[in-house]
């Protein structure tokens, strides 16, 4: 019973195989009987609307790029000054049992992080003259010579966010703000 099977039922009739093929339907990449090639993606055909053909479907007058849902994005649109170098870590506390024992069900995986560390580095300038604003999904900083807007990638409580300001560079750590999952 457990051994290899028989020659008569490995093999299948030619029969067998048409009718394999009629079940699994035609195939997209035959022509008749001839195998075609397809190139790769632009092969592909996608149904593509212009802005104008939105724009009469939805019947709103504004396109979804000209807008955005943050006030504070679309305040000094014309601004030329330059945007600062930044980086986004996620930051994971740990104690023994996490790091020797393994007792709690923290991973390496950015959900089992605690904060987000956002470090922005403005040469050249004084802490005096930033201005930072954090909401709860994104950060907007001005100075004088830079300007940042920058959406997050996860909520954050934004009151409870620390801080600092060493040798020209802003580094503000938010608590993430995990919602449960029942």
């Amino acid at each position: 019973m457990g051994g290899r099977p028989d020659k008569d039922s490995m093999c299948t009739s030619y029969n067998d195989l048409v009718a394999l093929r009629q079940l699994l339907g035609d195939d997209d990449d035959v022509e008749g009987e001839r195998i075609v090639e397809k190139d790769g993606p632009a092969e592909f055909r996608a149904d593509v609307k212009t802005a104008n053909d939105l724009r009469r479907e939805s019947q709103q007058i504004w396109d979804g790029d000209e807008v955005s849902a943050d006030p504070l994005a679309s305040e000094d649109y014309n601004d030329d000054r330059e945007e600062p170098r930044y980086s986004v870590n996620f930051m994971q506390t740990l104690s023994a049992e996490d790091t020797y024992m393994g007792l709690s069900d923290k991973n390496p995986s950015s959900h089992s992080c605690d904060a987000l560390t956002v470090t922005i580095e403005m040469p050249d300038e004084h802490l005096a003259t930033v201005d930072l604003d954090v909401g709860f999904n994104r950060i907007l900083l001005r100075s004088r010579k830079y300007k940042l807007f920058l959406h997050l990638p996860c909520k954050v409580d934004d009151q409870n966010g620390k801080a600092t300001w060493t040798n020209s560079t802003l580094k503000v750590v938010l608590p993430i703000i995990r919602e449960l999952v029942v």
